[in-house]
């Protein structure tokens, strides 16, 4: 069906996320930092991304912001442990289209984030040769 990054540096969340997205017939892939996570947007096609505010290496508006740098960027959905109603107004300032508490609900999930899956209309993955330069 689509393609999902998920950055998140907590394993066990990111595995329970990735089983419930593979269910659902994503293919799913899986960094624990910001930095890499930005890496491969520029690697291969990536239809929604799923982005932990709380990463030890980089806030979440840094990343957001080497997101938006990044050609044909994905649209991003913050999956956080905050309930905090000021940290959902930041992370939706930064670009985020929406805003996820976790833990996430097994049964809902893949439901409430199919709206913010990028259509497949994309070109196919570039060439090796072709591939975007390191964003930042």
């Amino acid at each position: 069906m689509a393609t999902i990054l998920i950055i998140e540096d907590d394993a066990h969340g990111a595995n329970i996320t990735r089983r419930v997205l593979e269910r659902a017939g994503h293919e799913v892939w899986h960094t624990t930092d910001g930095i890499t996570g930005v890496k491969m947007l520029t690697q291969r096609p990536i239809d929604l991304v799923l982005l932990d505010m709380g990463l030890p290496d980089l806030d979440g508006h840094t990343i957001m912001a080497l997101i938006k740098r990044v050609p044909d960027n994905p649209p991003v959905v913050a999956v956080t442990a905050s309930t905090d109603p000021a940290v959902e107004r930041r992370a939706m300032s930064y670009g985020c289209q929406a805003y996820i508490t976790k833990p996430i609900n097994t049964r809902t999930f893949a439901d409430q984030i199919a709206p913010y899956i990028r259509p497949r209309s994309r070109t196919a993955t570039p060439a090796p040769s072709e591939k975007s330069s390191t964003v930042f």
